[in-house]
């Protein structure tokens, strides 16, 4: 039986995107020249790692996460150029999935009535009327 899933992204670029030569002059073999693969972020929807696969295949993942994310979780953004994954958990907390290094992480421990995104890296949210801000660089958030 497969497991639900929902496609969080559908991302171009996240795995080598270099320019490759138009042709192989020695093997006889055209390439198409080098730019970004199109690659569908996964998440099952009863929480587990995150995976990465070809579009549009799909039939083997290359790429996954060493932590799981939890059930349910809904897409807040993407950023593309730094390959940051934010979600909203159940709870309302957001979590930060940094696909180049592999990880997923709580990005704030706080349930949020509002939580909205502007650069796909960090989290501007509401939680008990203060306005607080999750960025990749501070421990604490910021307050306002």
């Amino acid at each position: 039986m497969r497991t639900p899933t929902i496609a969080l992204a559908l991302l171009a670029g996240l795995a080598a995107c270099g320019e490759a030569p138009a042709s192989d002059p020695a093997a006889g073999v055209a390439r198409p020249i080098g730019g970004p693969e199109a690659i569908v972020v996964r998440v099952a929807a009863g929480g587990g790692p995150v995976r990465a696969y070809r579009y549009p295949t799909l039939d083997a993942p290359i790429w996954a996460s060493r932590a799981p994310l939890p059930a349910g979780v809904t897409q807040l953004g993407f950023d593309a150029d730094n390959g940051t994954l934010l979600v909203l958990d159940r709870s309302r907390r957001p979590w930060r999935v940094t696909l180049g290094m592999g990880t997923v992480s709580l990005a704030g421990d706080v349930p949020l009535t509002f939580a909205h995104q502007t650069d796909g890296t960090d989290v501007v949210g509401v939680a008990d009327g203060t306005l607080l801000r999750f960025t990749t660089t501070d421990v604490e958030p910021w307050r306002a």
